[in-house]
């Protein structure tokens, strides 16, 4: 199990008033273990308490698999894996 301190559950919606890109926003963090919750379509909001901050993917409601290979995109740019 995980500590509360040495992980982060990040919410994907381009609701959220900031503005950071999801490459930027994942090597700030790169001292935490990230838990990304991508919901299953792009209409409406996630709703779940355990959510610690949401990060826009797009200034436009994208899919789910739009939001996962943005994420997967950023890890790989993050770890140098291609």
């Amino acid at each position: 199990m995980m500590t509360s301190n040495s992980y982060a559950v990040v919410g994907l919606s381009f609701n959220s008033p900031k503005t950071v890109k999801i490459r930027d926003f994942v090597a700030a963090n790169c001292d935490k273990n990230l838990v990304f919750v991508v919901g299953a379509m792009p209409h409406g909001n996630i709703d779940a308490d355990y959510i610690d901050d949401f990060i826009p993917v797009s200034g436009y409601p994208p899919s789910a698999d739009t939001c996962l290979y943005r994420i997967c995109d950023a890890l790989e740019s993050n770890w140098k894996i291609f």
